[in-house]
């Protein structure tokens, strides 16, 4: 989906984060309402024109609205509304740290002009204030972003969707068990909200400071199969960035293709795996920084039932396995970009 950066600055400044320096110091009149209006305009003219917004252009018709942090765009509701009325029937979804949504008004403005269909992704990085805010590196961060989802949860109304997040990076892989416990708790009717865990991208921040938080996707896949039983308790759990051959097959129906093809970067071992068309495969950075071991391709098919979605394509698995052929070199160059 286009990325429609809303702000370049952040009120946290998490370890993790995948956006540089250079853009967070970018001129605050670059993310003006004018700016954006002058992309609305262009959009509008050309729905089909990829590159009117920079990033993830290759499938349109909906929005992600990212930052640094969207919400504090001086402009935000104004600039959250005029989006919703240029496209309308256009799915929406807000990547936001929930901060400012401790202000129950705003969290009631933001949802009212987000309008439908629209989602809310909101993190949760730890089950407490000191873990959370740790990753967060601000602190009262924690207690913020909890009160902001539940006012969102409030003020929430039909075809509107709120996402808790928990970006896997060492120390909150570690924390996890707590973190779906607290999460349980704290928000215990699990059928208002989606819970997506995200394997972490060496993008920006997280680059800087890989040493401190790395995790292969092994370890990391490791941890979220020990916690598949407590993953059972959510309504709908689901994981991004992951191939298939790293997670437990209890988990395939759970994994998410979720990167556009020219941030994934697949090995030799995707290229001769059964199970390709059915997995994201690693990311562009993955292999430079952990090798390629841990990726093994399946020789033969798994049965499962397909849910004809491309994003998430095995529903449940079958019974048994069948026979595959490999598509011939000059087929697999040819379809480099859209399947490898």
């Amino acid at each position: 989906m286009p990325d429609a950066p809303f702000w370049q600055k952040c009120n946290s400044h998490c370890v993790m984060c995948t956006n540089s320096d250079a853009y967070i110091d970018e001129p605050d009149e670059k993310y003006s309402l004018e700016k954006h209006r002058e992309k609305i305009a262009a959009l509008r003219a050309n729905p089909e024109d990829r590159y009117v917004y920079y990033r993830n252009g290759e499938h349109g018709g909906y929005f992600l609205f990212t930052g640094g942090e969207p919400t504090l765009n001086p402009r935000f509701l104004r600039l959250l509304g005029e989006y919703r009325s240029a496209f309308p029937d256009w799915p929406m979804t807000l990547l936001t740290n929930g901060r400012t949504f401790c202000d129950e008004p705003f969290a009631r403005d933001t949802m009212r002009l987000g309008g439908r269909p629209f989602a809310v992704a909101i993190p949760i990085h730890g089950p407490d204030a000191k873990t959370h805010d740790s990753v967060t590196r601000d602190p009262d961060s924690f207690d913020e972003t909890v009160a902001g989802l539940h006012h969102v949860l409030r003020h929430r109304t039909a075809g509107q969707e709120v996402e808790v997040r928990v970006i896997l990076h060492r120390r909150p892989t570690e924390w996890l068990p707590k973190t779906l416990d607290f999460l349980a708790r704290e928000f215990p009717d699990t059928s208002a909200y989606r819970l997506t865990l995200v394997y972490f991208e060496s993008e920006g921040q997280a680059e800087k400071n890989f040493e401190h938080i790395k995790i292969s996707l092994t370890d990391c896949a490791k941890a979220v199969a020990s916690c598949a039983d407590a993953l059972d308790a959510f309504a709908d759990a689901r994981l991004y960035h992951f191939p298939l051959c790293v997670l437990p097959e209890r988990l395939w129906p759970r994994a998410w293709r979720t990167l556009p093809s020219y941030e994934i970067r697949h090995v030799d071992a995707c290229r001769r795996c059964a199970m390709s068309d059915a997995c994201m495969g690693p990311h562009d950075w993955y292999a430079k920084a952990y090798g390629v071991e841990e990726f093994k391709a399946f020789a033969r098919r798994r049965v499962f039932e397909p849910t004809g979605n491309p994003f998430h394509p095995i529903a449940r698995l079958g019974e048994g396995e069948t026979d595959w052929t490999p598509p011939p070199p000059e087929d697999v160059a040819k379809d480099e970009g859209a399947r490898w």
